[in-house]
């Protein structure tokens, strides 16, 4: 599976240019699958777009699954990956990241909740006894 992205233009006779470093990877021949994903303009109207031949959400999804998978994506896990991966983050943590007023913050979040809670359960309470 040969997966690209790319922004380009229509042109005046309605092709699609593909820029050519891409197109002279992809197999002659073969179907390919092209996704357009276009911003509105006040000319642009969505009812002029013929949808016998579109498929549901349902349907697209089913024949994504239904692809074959490529061997060649697939890496088995094993623990020695999994310790490698704890021990190596792909991501560095934030230095802007004040764990104190994070903990503060959620303290008082907390707080807020339990007095809701308390209050809710002190108006039940007060229902039940009138």
């Amino acid at each position: 599976m040969f997966i690209v992205e790319f922004s380009t233009t229509i042109a005046e006779d309605g092709t699609i240019v593909m820029p050519a470093d891409y197109a002279e990877h992809l197999p002659k021949g073969e179907p390919v699958h092209v996704v357009v994903y276009s911003e509105a303009t006040e000319t642009s109207e969505p009812d002029q777009f013929p949808d016998e031949n579109l498929l549901s959400l349902e349907e697209l999804v089913a024949e994504i699954k239904a692809l074959p998978s490529n061997p060649a994506n697939i890496t088995p896990g094993n623990m020695q990956r999994l310790a490698d991966c704890l021990a190596n983050p792909v991501t560095e943590p934030d230095p802007a990241f004040d764990v104190a007023t994070w903990n503060r913050e959620w303290d008082r979040i907390e707080a807020e909740i339990n007095a809701s809670e308390l209050a809710e359960a002190e108006a039940t309470l007060k229902d039940f006894s009138a």
